[in-house]
């Protein structure tokens, strides 16, 4: 390549690595949380066999340092870059212009959109960067013989390196051969016929599923358990443009490139579709919402609960995973029934949201349900999990149920999980830790993690799956000291709810436990609310002046008949931050 060409794709790879390290850091985290690959060869020797395995490993060794972001931001936008230089040089064999820097440009930004999604995994990239280079090679081949040979020879590495992307190369090794070697262009069909037939009996043998489950629209592709389906759905439409890109290349051609005002224009008209282009392959409000999640499941990951409760401060939450993500930080602080109502709550999903069927919620409710100390209803959501991620299980959810196993006692269970996490490269420093525990019990008091969580009375006889949750929290109770935080998820609930009946019977039973000496501040509020019916109440539980000084001030605020919105609103500015406020004008959505 000439300076101008490495100095602009210098700048390219910087401009998608900026890109990448900035947006894209926490999909990158929550993709390698979606697979579970043991780099060993007798794990990847059967993939291998398979047409496409090898893009099948290499993919899946890669996303599983997904954990460096620097390195996978790296990865991906020399793959990026890669492919478009290898677009770019295939354009200037048809001829030398200036535009094709802008034309190469367009499938790469196509490829840019398609990397934000979660269901679309780094083997579709690396064999499309493996079809563009065999591409180029060919331009490069001189002699009709030559061509034939390496059109075959290359078909049959596409099939057996990336499986059946083999007929889309070939379409694209016809068009190439039409258009820069017009009079041999009959030497490509040979390798077509190879590439349909090697599809065809890959599918037919039900080795992969067919290529034509990619015509399907990427809503379709997002519900299936496997990614090869939205690699299809890639591939196909790179293909498409690639051969559109091709064939503009060709007719450009046959325009004269003498006079400046001809090359101005072209360069312009072209310069204004790929700014089109680009600002539809841009992050759309549902990638920055994704984006938005997989921060907050990040931080949660690290521990960061001080940073999720700064992100939601002052800003209204839509959302019920977003408010279960933040709950639980104020849980894990320590705030949760003091700083509830400081947050946009909705109703008691804003702390338990119902499943939804994928992993990404398997995993926040497993989190949650193991905060509390359900330890059983973890573990369901855990193996839940462990379906639902799309390669073969969840190196995460595997860590829950080596905790889960070890509080049990299960440890012949906790070992086979601790086994095969020892066997991944970033996991085996956690597994060994967590090895010590098996012939150390004792240990585990000292793991902050593990030491304030027991398993379940084992005479409890419903069935787990019958038991409401208030009831499985107030099986906590009776606890000697044991999480605290599932009382307060309970007592939080019942003010969530408006069911101040249920929150009256739960403070009569933790009154004369010393945990509960000093109720949390929406606890106090809603016992003042209580008082208003039944005064009594107030001589077990302790009230702190200040806020029984603010909830007479309430009184005298509250008292306006049919209020409007003026006057909710100036009310909110003084008491938005109490139950009071939440209980008489907060409608449950």
């Amino acid at each position: 390549m000439k300076w101008k060409a490495v100095i602009f794709w210098t700048f390219v790879f910087i401009g998608l690595l900026s890109f990448f390290y900035s947006f894209n850091i926490y999909l990158f985290k929550r993709q390698e949380e979606l697979q579970f690959f043991i780099p060993q060869w007798s794990n990847i020797k059967s993939i291998l066999w398979i047409p496409g395995g090898c893009c099948t490993v290499l993919g899946q060794f890669f996303v599983q340092y997904y954990q460096n972001a620097l390195f996978a931001s790296l990865l991906n936008s020399a793959l990026l870059c890669g492919i478009g230089i290898f677009f770019y040089l295939i354009l200037q064999q048809i001829v030398q212009r200036t535009y094709n820097y802008l034309l190469a440009l367009i499938p790469v930004l196509g490829l840019l959109k398609m990397h934000l999604r979660l269901n679309y995994v780094l083997d579709g990239t690396l064999g499309l960067f493996l079809m563009m280079a065999l591409l180029f090679g060919f331009t490069l081949i001189q002699g009709k013989r030559r061509w034939l040979i390496y059109g075959m020879l290359s078909t049959l590495v596409v099939y057996s390196l990336a499986g059946q992307l083999v007929i889309l190369y070939t379409a694209l090794l016809f068009i190439v051969g039409c258009i820069h070697r017009f009079k041999g262009w009959q030497y490509t069909l040979l390798p077509m016929v190879l590439g349909s037939i090697l599809t065809y009996i890959g599918a037919r043998y039900s080795l992969y599923i067919p290529l034509i489950e990619g015509l399907q629209p990427a809503e379709y592709h997002e519900m299936q358990l496997q990614p090869d389906s939205y690699i299809y759905y890639v591939w196909i439409r790179f293909v498409f443009v690639a051969a559109i890109l091709l064939l503009s290349g060709y007719l450009l051609k046959q325009i004269s490139w003498t006079k400046w005002w001809r090359k101005l224009l072209i360069t312009v008209v072209i310069a204004i579709v790929l700014f089109d282009i680009s600002g539809m392959c841009l992050p759309d409000p549902y990638d920055v919402q994704n984006r938005m999640a997989d921060r907050i499941s990040s931080l949660a990951q690290q521990k960061e609960w001080d940073a999720i409760i700064r992100m939601h401060q002052g800003k209204r939450i839509t959302n019920y995973v977003s408010l279960n993500f933040l709950n639980m930080a104020l849980a894990q602080k320590g705030l949760l029934g003091d700083k509830l109502f400081y947050f946009d709550q909705k109703n008691p999903k804003s702390l338990l949201a119902e499943w939804n069927h994928t992993f990404f919620m398997s995993k926040l409710l497993s989190d949650i349900h193991f905060m509390i100390g359900d330890l059983s209803m973890s573990e369901g959501y855990a193996m839940d999990g462990l379906t639902l991620a799309k390669r073969k299980g969840s190196p995460r959810m595997m860590q829950r149920l080596v905790q889960i196993n070890l509080i049990k006692g299960d440890k012949k269970i906790a070992e086979k999980y601790i086994n095969l996490l020892s066997q991944m490269p970033c996991y085996k420093e956690w597994a060994e830790k967590y090895r010590g525990y098996l012939g150390h019990p004792d240990l585990m008091k000292l793991d902050n993690q593990l030491a304030s969580k027991k398993a379940a009375d084992p005479t409890v006889n419903d069935l787990l799956c019958l038991v409401e949750t208030d009831s499985l929290w107030m099986m906590h109770i009776e606890e000697t000291g044991v999480n605290k935080t599932a009382l307060e998820y309970l007592g939080c609930s019942y003010l969530l709810a408006k069911e101040l009946d249920k929150f009256k019977t739960l403070l009569v039973k933790i009154e004369d436990d010393s945990r509960w000496q000093n109720l949390p501040v929406h606890f106090q509020e809603a016992a003042l609310i209580l008082s208003i019916k039944d005064p009594s109440l107030l001589k077990s539980i302790s009230i702190e002046p200040s806020i029984s000084e603010r909830f007479k001030e309430f009184q005298i605020h509250n008292k306006m008949e049919h209020p409007d919105n003026n006057q909710i609103a100036s009310l909110y500015q003084l008491y938005g931050n109490t139950f009071w406020f939440y209980y008489y004008y907060k409608q449950l959505k």
